[in-house]
């Protein structure tokens, strides 16, 4: 985007800054954010553990939300409906990493909105688990956000990266991933509405997308075609 930062997925096995697909379940591990009772929308704010500088400002604070996404500094915005990004609302600052209408009223007793503090590895773990479609309780899609502690994963701006890991994508039709600042002018899109980016790989089972401000470096390439 016009700031600086690139999302790489590991499925961009060319470019030395592509992640790799590693799930951490934190599914016995985190701290549940309850969902209140008849209420599909809630959005809590939790505080990181370490400072965490995104497009040039620091946070010490995130805004975590049951609709697929999350947002720097505090309050309880809710938004369900999608949207491309950048956009201009009352939530600046927006991560999304599956952003739709997720949780329903009807039975769901393992879905779970939670985080984690991975104190050992110096990363933050936000994780929806098992949450169903608004629309469809059968459909569960399960991913999750890490933060990395910028201090221990370094880059030249200072921003923080951010990895989306996906381990079951059961209907992203709907579905927003990508980034905005806090003026909400400028941000970097991945996927809106079943409309990907020219250059991103297709939402599935597995897949890793890193956001950082490290700029592309080709891996070593053999004449026969295969990296290292």
């Amino acid at each position: 985007d016009n700031y600086g930062y690139y999302a790489y997925s590991n499925k961009d096995i060319y470019w030395s800054q592509a992640p790799e697909y590693n799930w951490v379940e934190i599914n016995e591990l985190g701290t549940i954010i309850p969902k209140p009772v008849n209420q599909n929308d809630f959005t809590q704010t939790v505080a990181l553990p370490f400072t965490f500088k995104y497009y040039g400002n620091d946070f010490t604070q995130i805004r975590i939300s049951s609709d697929g996404w999350v947002a720097f500094g505090n309050g309880t915005q809710t938004a369900f409906e999608n949207h491309p990004l950048p956009y201009s609302d009352n939530i600046n600052n927006m991560v999304s990493v599956f952003w739709d209408d997720l949780f329903t009223n009807a039975v769901a007793p393992d879905a779970k909105l939670l985080f984690y503090s991975d104190v050992p590895n110096n990363r933050f773990i936000i994780e929806w688990y098992k949450v169903p479609h608004v629309t469809d309780i059968d459909e569960r899609e399960t991913f999750q956000i890490i933060l990395l502690d910028p201090i221990y994963y370094p880059t030249s701006t200072g921003d923080g990266e951010i990895i989306f890991q996906y381990h079951d994508v059961e209907e992203p039709a709907s579905v927003t991933i990508g980034i905005e600042n806090s003026s909400e002018d400028i941000g970097l899109q991945y996927l809106f509405d079943e409309v990907y980016d020219v250059t991103a790989n297709e939402l599935q089972n597995e897949l890793a997308i890193k956001l950082t401000t490290k700029t592309p470096t080709i891996t070593h390439i053999e004449e026969a075609g295969e990296n290292e």
